[in-house]
C-alpha cells in the first residue's frame, strides 16, 4: 500500500471554499429533511407535532455527520498551501501596510488640526466683528433717520407754513421716531434726565461749589483793591493836606499804608484759604 506522502492533497484557494461546501452540504441535507418530513405527514396522515420533532433530531445528525466528514477528510485538504487545522487555528490575520491608506490617515489629522485652529480664531473675532457690524448699521440708520427729517430754519417759516404744515412735519418726525425705535430714544432721554439732575445737585460738586465762593470773595477784594490809586500820584496831591505839630508830623493814613494793610489780609486769607 503506498504511502500517504505519495498522494497529492487537496488545494482550496481560501477558508471560504470550506465554509462554502459546508453550508452547501447543509442546505442540502436540510431541504431533503423538509421534503421528505412534508411527504410522510401527507401519506400516512400523521402527528405534525411528532414529525416535527423527528425532523429537528434528524437536522442535528445531518450537522454532526458533515463535521466528522470534513474531520476526516481534513488530513487531505491543505488551504493556500497550509494544513486544514494550522489554517483554521489562525484566527489574526495581517495586512501588509498601506502607505497610502497612512497618508489619508495623516492628511485627516492635519486637517482635523487646522479646523480646530479655525473655530478657535472664529470664536474670537466673530463677536468682534458682529459688533462692529450692529454700530455700523446703527449709526447708518440714524443718518438715514435723520435726512428724512426735514430740518428747516424757524426764523424763515411763515405765518401759513407754522398754520399749514404742522402735521407734515410731525408725521415726518413720527416716522424717524418710528424708524429708529421709541425704546432707544426713551433710554437716552431717561439717561440725559438723570445726568442733568445729579449736575444740579449741590451735595454732587461740594469742593467745586467751595472753591467757587472763595473765589468769589477773592475777586470781591481785588475789585476794592484795583480802586486805591497809585501811592506816588496820591502823595504829590495830599501834599498840601500834612499838617506839623510841635512833637512831629502828625497826618491821616495815607493810601500806600491803606493798600500794605489790604495786601497783608490777603496774604493772610490765601494762607488759610488757598482758593
Amino acid at each position: 500500500m503506498a504511502s500517504s506522502s505519495s498522494h497529492p492533497k487537496i488545494q482550496l484557494e481560501s477558508k471560504a471554499d470550506i465554509r462554502f461546501l459546508t453550508n452547501e452540504l447543509r442546505r442540502a441535507a436540510t431541504t431533503s429533511t423538509e421534503t421528505r418530513a412534508t411527504e410522510i405527514v401527507c401519506k400516512t396522515g400523521g402527528n405534525a407535532k411528532q414529525v416535527k420533532a423527528t425532523k429537528q433530531a434528524v437536522n442535528v445528525k445531518v450537522e454532526k455527520w458533515i463535521d466528522e466528514v470534513f474531520a476526516l477528510a481534513s488530513n487531505n485538504l491543505q488551504i493556500n498551501g497550509v494544513e486544514y487545522h494550522e489554517a483554521f487555528r489562525q484566527v489574526q490575520e495581517f495586512e501588509p501596510e498601506d502607505t497610502n491608506l497612512l497618508a489619508q490617515t495623516e492628511k485627516a489629522r492635519i486637517d482635523k488640526d487646522r479646523v480646530l485652529v479655525k473655530v478657535a480664531h472664529m470664536r474670537k473675532e466673530i463677536p468682534k466683528k458682529t459688533r462692529d457690524l450692529v454700530q455700523d448699521s446703527e449709526s447708518r440708520h440714524s443718518r438715514v433717520a435723520v435726512e428724512k427729517v426735514p430740518i428747516r430754519d424757524v426764523e424763515s417759516l411763515s405765518v401759513t407754513d407754522t398754520l399749514i404744515a404742522p402735521r407734515e412735519r410731525i408725521q415726518a418726525v413720527q416716522d424717524a421716531v418710528n424708524f429708529i425705535g421709541l425704546d432707544p430714544l426713551l433710554k437716552e432721554y431717561d439717561e440725559t434726565v438723570r445726568m442733568v439732575a445729579d449736575l444740579v445737585k449741590p451735595e454732587s460738586l461740594p469742593a467745586t461749589t467751595s472753591k467757587l465762593l472763595r473765589a468769589t470773595k477773592l475777586l470781591s477784594v481785588w475789585e476794592a483793591t484795583s480802586q486805591i490809586p497809585d501811592p506816588s500820584e496820591s502823595m504829590i496831591k495830599q501834599e498840601g493836606d500834612v499838617t506839623h505839630s510841635a512833637g512831629g508830623m502828625v497826618g491821616l493814613d495815607t493810601p500806600r499804608k491803606a493798600r500794605s494793610g489790604l495786601l497783608k489780609r490777603l496774604q493772610a486769607n490765601t494762607r488759610t484759604k488757598p482758593y
